[in-house]
């Protein structure tokens, strides 16, 4: 793989453009040179971790190229906003939280102070064209296939959803309640004449009392 260090100035100006507070540039710039150096091919692979690039981004905890985690101003802002995202703390590198970070902040102060005051600009990219950069994560995770269910399984699934979603419809219930009120009153309706014939004809209303007398006893 290519080489390439960033100066300091470079990182502390890669900051500016990011978004960074002045009062943080010396912090930022001083964990980056204890991470890595500045250095655009440091690389820390492990079982736990594969960080990379300037800021030493790692990326099985980080969704980011690796070509953006190396390149000094894509690392830089995605730096920014681990670190607007930690409410303006550097706690996801391990040189600021253990203070190791401290050896390198004189160099980042004179860095600083040697970019203040001047206009920003737009660090170079070292490999504008791009560098092919092998990925060591590939092959270590295995593609584990999605199960295919079954034609008929699948289809039974989908019927049974389908009359689930018809016995959950408001609109079904509200046709049971409607054909079932109908019926009701259909047979209300048979009792009422069937009462109104009986009472008309005297001698078919004892006959049937009688018949009904008779299948009790």
């Amino acid at each position: 793989m290519q080489s390439y260090t960033y100066s300091p100035e470079d990182i502390a100006q890669a900051m500016r453009n990011a978004g960074f507070p002045d009062d943080q540039l010396a912090t930022g710039v001083a964990i980056s040179l204890a991470e890595s150096g500045g250095r655009y091919e440091a690389t820390n692979d492990s079982a736990i971790e594969y960080s990379v690039g300037p800021w030493q981004i790692n990326l099985k905890a980080h969704n980011l190229p690796e070509s953006a985690a190396r390149e000094l101003q894509s690392a830089t802002n995605y730096a920014y906003q681990l670190w607007s995202g930690r409410g303006g703390r550097f706690t996801d590198w391990s040189v600021y939280l253990n203070g190791s970070y401290q050896s390198q902040l004189p160099r980042a102060q004179q860095a600083v102070a040697n970019v203040a005051g001047t206009p920003q600009f737009q660090i170079p990219n070292p490999f504008p064209n791009g560098v092919q950069i092998p990925n060591p994560l590939e092959g270590r995770i295995p593609t584990i296939p999605t199960p295919q269910m079954p034609a008929q399984i699948g289809d039974w699934a989908s019927n049974l959803n389908r009359i689930f979603s018809t016995l959950l419809s408001g609109q079904y219930w509200w046709r049971v309640g409607f054909y079932t009120v109908g019926i009701i009153l259909a047979i209300t309706g048979l009792i009422i004449m069937a009462l109104g014939l009986l009472q008309q004809q005297p001698e078919a209303r004892n006959l049937a009392l009688d018949a009904a007398i008779g299948a009790a006893t």
